[in-house]
């Protein structure tokens, strides 16, 4: 089952989807607004389950990459 990952990176956004390329479903989606905030609000969906919340991304993308990854 082959996976892409699409990240789409802003100036202050990341957004992304996980694919599986044979029937081209999306199997997680998401994003995180003001990277860079202490308190930048994410919103995910995997699995029919959704969450949301706000994540620590002071540190710039490779905070907000991680917690895209988890």
């Amino acid at each position: 089952m082959p996976l892409v990952l699409v990240v789409n990176i802003g100036s202050t956004s990341l957004k992304y989807r996980l694919i599986e390329m044979d029937t081209e479903a999306t199997l997680a989606r998401g994003y995180i607004e003001r990277v860079g905030e202490t308190d930048s609000p994410f919103g995910r969906e995997a699995g029919g389950r959704k969450a949301d919340g706000k994540v620590n991304t002071s540190g710039g993308y490779a905070p907000a990459i991680a917690a895209m990854l988890e």
